[in-house]
């Protein structure tokens, strides 16, 4: 028998015959070529008679049309649209993302297309598939929070559709606190209309507003009224200056409050409703958002909002002066600033100082706490005053107290009980009597020696400069001269990262600067300040 007659064989078995191929039926909803009568009958929203409508408005007619519609498409693609809209897609692709629209909703939020993610925000910002603008604005920051974790590049235009969002709508500005910053915008207008505030509001609005940032600093925190005082002196007599010469401080700083013309939903679909004639939108005073015949402007500062590196110094300046006027044990770098500047600094502090030594002159403290030691100190120097000599004409009666006459009814004690309501009668040759002071003391004049008094030094270079401990002093030594320091601090149980930290803070005093910054995981000290280091730390 043969191949074939075997093959023949089998085929005619009848038990074989009950297995047939049958085909697996699907639904035609599912299939590739099928297109809902919906994305028809939105398709045909495109076409009025024989005007083809496209742009913003089609999409807003067609999105509000299809906002309730639902699809289960198995869609496998990838599309990449810059505007993407419902009538530059096919229908694989629109079923595609209906079908991830859906799950949107109902809280399974998927990675997809970042077209597709665009196209649900446009639909959002035109308050399709929502009811309110309230429900929107929720909906929006939801998705905005949520799908930034898979593309955080949608922060590039979110942020600013948000703000718009809520300036088109007219929500409250309590909502986009975030998205603004209205505290430095305060600031700004603080230190712009200076005259209208004290000095507390004025001084908090600089140290917002600058590089420098006085909380660092040493001197500061000891000598807080000293420093806000005569900054905010210099601040406003810089400001005087330039308001003489028909300039404005603030807008040098700053730059100008301008009215500049602003497009909402910059790139982003959107077809707007509102068609506003007189409209205004006010987060504060200084940034106002106005919509005039549907031409939008954006007034506010359209100069840097960073730290201000001009203020900072003027800041760091007057730490600089105040601490060199004062004899302050702990001096920082010099800054550089203008010569003007300085002189007007210098100006203020001067004119500071002199002030609060005036008001020192008249302020006389007696610290009626301390009544009781001055008595008991009192009773020792008259017992040793009497002992001097017998002879002496009875120094001890109660009628001669320290060269004051007394009342012959008057006691000791009631001299002191009534101190607040006289004159402190002048310490004649007694306080001035070296063995006198020696003896209360209980210690002979000739004992006493220098070294009791005088803090004790080794006369060699201070081994842990800048109050570092031993770790600090080992973290900034291997910087400095290249040394591995990565397994003592290990071993130690010192994180890198909190070491660098505590040595920038007890060398900011000194620098009024950090001193060590990172480069990605890697520390390295700013070069400007190598040598002054090198100097200081022995290699």
């Amino acid at each position: 028998m043969n191949i074939k007659e075997i093959v023949d064989m089998i085929l005619s078995d009848s038990k074989l015959q009950k297995y047939r191929d049958e085909p697996i039926i699907k639904p035609t909803s599912s299939l590739p070529g099928y297109t809902p009568e919906k994305i028809k009958q939105m398709r045909s929203i495109a076409v009025n008679g024989d005007v083809y409508i496209s742009g913003p408005y089609c999409f807003y007619r067609q999105g509000k049309f299809m906002e309730d519609y639902e699809d289960d498409f198995d869609y496998k693609g990838t599309y990449v649209q810059y505007f993407p809209t419902y009538q530059v897609m096919s229908d694989n692709v629109l079923r595609g993302y209906f079908s991830w629209r859906t799950k949107v909703r109902r809280g399974e939020i998927q990675k997809t297309s970042l077209s597709f993610a665009y196209l649900y925000v446009y639909e959002l910002i035109n308050l399709i598939g929502v009811k309110t603008p309230e429900e929107g604005f929720s909906k929006l920051k939801e998705f905005y929070l949520s799908y930034r974790e898979f593309e955080p590049s949608l922060d590039m235009y979110l942020k600013r559709w948000i703000l718009d969002f809520a300036v088109y709508y007219n929500l409250p500005t309590e909502l986009i606190k975030e998205y603004t910053d209205s505290d430095f915008d305060n600031a700004l207008l603080t230190v712009s209309e200076y005259e209208k505030y004290g000095d507390d509001e004025l001084f908090s609005a600089i140290t917002a507003l600058s590089s420098y940032n006085p909380d660092h600093s040493k001197f500061f925190k000891e000598h807080k009224e000293m420093f806000s005082d005569v900054s905010c002196r210099v601040y406003r007599a810089l400001s005087l200056r330039d308001e003489k010469q028909g300039r404005s401080y603030a807008r040098k700083l700053f730059g100008t409050k301008t009215a500049c013309i602003y497009r909402i939903f910059t790139s982003a679909v959107f077809y707007d409703t509102k068609k506003y004639t007189n409209y205004e939108y006010r987060i504060n005073d200084i940034n106002i958002y106005r919509c005039r015949e549907r031409m939008w402007t954006c007034e506010k500062f359209f100069g840097s909002r960073s730290k201000n590196q001009d203020l900072g110094m003027m800041l760091k300046t007057v730490d600089f002066v105040l601490r060199q006027k004062t004899g302050y044990e702990k001096p920082i770098k010099e800054p550089v600033v203008k010569k003007y500047i300085r002189a007007i600094i210098d100006s203020e502090a001067e004119k500071y100082l002199s002030e609060l030594k005036e008001k020192e002159k008249k302020i006389i403290n007696i610290d009626l706490s301390k009544l009781g030691g001055i008595r008991a100190a009192a009773d020792i120097t008259r017992e040793k005053l009497t002992a001097f000599d017998e002879d002496t004409e009875n120094i001890s009666d109660e009628n001669t107290v320290f060269g004051a006459e007394k009342d012959k009814n008057e006691s000791f004690d009631s001299f002191f009980d009534d101190f607040e309501k006289r004159e402190i009668p002048a310490y004649k040759n007694v306080v001035k009597d070296e063995k006198c002071e020696s003896e209360i003391s209980g210690i002979p004049k000739e004992d006493i020696k220098e070294s009791d008094v005088q803090p004790k030094t080794s006369g060699k270079k201070e081994e842990n400069p800048y109050g570092l401990d031993e770790y600090e002093f080992l973290f900034l030594h291997s910087l400095l001269y290249g040394v591995s320091f990565g397994d003592k601090l290990f071993k130690a149980g010192k994180m890198v990262s909190v070491v660098a930290e505590s040595v920038n803070e007890k060398l900011f005093d000194f620098f009024s600067d950090t001193v060590i910054d990172f480069d990605g995981e890697k520390p390295y000290i700013i070069e400007d300040y190598i040598d002054e280091l090198k100097g200081n730390i022995e290699k």
